[in-house]
């Protein structure tokens, strides 16, 4: 093999390892910061807007996003009642507090949740005076099938139809008749909002008081050209999945910058200086064939497999856990350990080096950049020039493990 091959496979090698742990230490930093639920958090409130809205929507059964036991007046409860008044600082408490730890959140959830707050307000505005009405009827049996009907009605937002031709059906009697004016009240007011009798007409009614004004445009937007409500909900999920989808997208993005930074700080700290490795393999046929042995000692599927594990951790949905951060933590110095010990010329050093500059000014070790000594001002009359060169060595370095591990991976296969 080539003096300039394995000079090459040393480097790609110590890249490859690099860009290893760094994906081990982003999914640790993912793991214990939960970066993922705050994403999600974000998506949700980008969604919603409506801080009211959001607050009760994070804080629903189905949801339970955040924890929120020490929010002033709200101690004893550990569910939002949907009837249940909140302040602007309890509002603002709510949708500050602290994130549960949930990464994922089920679609049709989303979808689901989110159109019963927006409707649960109104299902009574709209049908209150109708049940009282109902209720004071003398028929016992006429006035429970009524009332089952609004009821349904109220639940389900659908029905309409139904109850109009139940009450038409009723003798003739007072109660008959306020009950046909009531639904004639209703059918202006349904009429006057453009709503749908065939959709949800309690939701529909309820986009209407919706404060926020991008929620209610988008709402108004999916109902206005959904003909049911399974299509509503349809389009409510696809709404959701598709945000989610840029949120996990610039997620990614963001773990990218940190690869970079997570490698320069590796890169200062135990100096990989991509100049300095390049020349000590190719001056040094000792340092070369041990880095070369240690490079044919390793499985590059086994270096592989670590890889993707990180990776799917990093960008795992799943619960965190104690063990799983553990677990992750001793991948992690596993890969350091194997950096340190591939015999790859990379670390700091320190020696004063006052005598040997007095006694003999071209002295080798006085081009050492390890030596920490040659690169402080003042010390060496080429320091600047040393310690330019290891800044373009350092940040070489950066850049070529920001490229990913695969990257390296696939060279070093095709080499092999």
């Amino acid at each position: 093999m080539s003096p300039i091959l394995e000079v090459l496979i040393g480097i790609f090698f110590i890249f490859s390892l690099l860009s290893i742990l760094v994906t081990q230490i982003n999914a640790i930093i993912s793991q214990v910061l939960r970066l993922r639920s705050g994403y999600l958090m974000d998506t949700v409130k980008n969604l919603i807007h409506d801080p009211e809205l959001t607050a009760r929507f994070i804080t629903h059964p189905l949801i339970k996003m955040v924890e929120f036991k020490d929010v002033e007046g709200l101690e004893k409860w550990d569910v939002i009642l949907p009837k249940q008044e909140l302040t602007k600082d309890q509002i603002t408490q709510i949708v500050e507090a602290g994130r549960s730890g949930v990464d994922w959140l089920d679609p049709k959830n989303f979808s689901s949740v989110l159109l019963s707050l927006i409707s649960v307000h109104e299902d009574k505005k709209l049908f209150v005076v109708l049940d009282d009405i109902a209720a004071q009827m003398d028929n016992e049996q006429l006035r429970r099938d009524v009332r089952r009907k609004i009821n349904s009605v109220v639940e389900t937002g659908q029905g309409i139809d139904d109850l109009v031709a139940a009450i038409n059906s009723l003798p003739a009697s007072a109660h008959k008749k306020a009950l046909v004016d009531r639904l004639r009240d209703i059918s202006k007011e349904i009429g006057d909002k453009g709503l749908k009798t065939d959709i949800n007409v309690s939701l529909m009614a309820g986009v209407e008081y919706i404060k926020d004004q991008y929620l209610k445009n988008a709402i108004n937007t999916i109902l206005t050209t959904s003909k049911t409500l399974e299509e509503v909900e349809e389009k409510i999920t696809k709404w959701f999945d598709d945000a989610n989808y840029k949120s996990s997208e610039i997620f990614k993005r963001h773990m990218k910058w940190y690869s970079y930074l997570i490698g320069l700080l590796i890169a200062i700290l135990i100096n990989v200086d991509t100049i300095y490795i390049a020349l000590k393999l190719w001056e040094d046929p000792v340092i070369r064939s041990a880095v070369i042995e240690t490079y044919n000692n390793v499985d590059l599927n086994e270096l592989q497999a670590s890889f993707d594990e990180a990776e799917a951790t990093a960008e795992s949905t799943a619960d965190v856990t104690a063990q799983g951060i553990f677990s992750t933590s001793e991948d992690a110095a596993g890969t350091l350990d194997l950096i340190l010990d591939s015999r790859v010329p990379i670390g700091w050093d320190y020696t004063d080096l006052s005598a040997v500059l007095a006694s003999n000014p071209n002295d080798l070790r006085l081009r050492d950049s390890h030596n920490i000594w040659n690169l402080i001002p003042g010390n060496n009359p080429n320091w600047v020039w040393m310690f330019g060169l290891k800044i373009f060595g350092i940040l070489a370095t950066t850049l070529a493990v920001g490229q990913g591990a695969p990257f390296w991976f696939n060279i070093l296969k095709q080499i092999r």
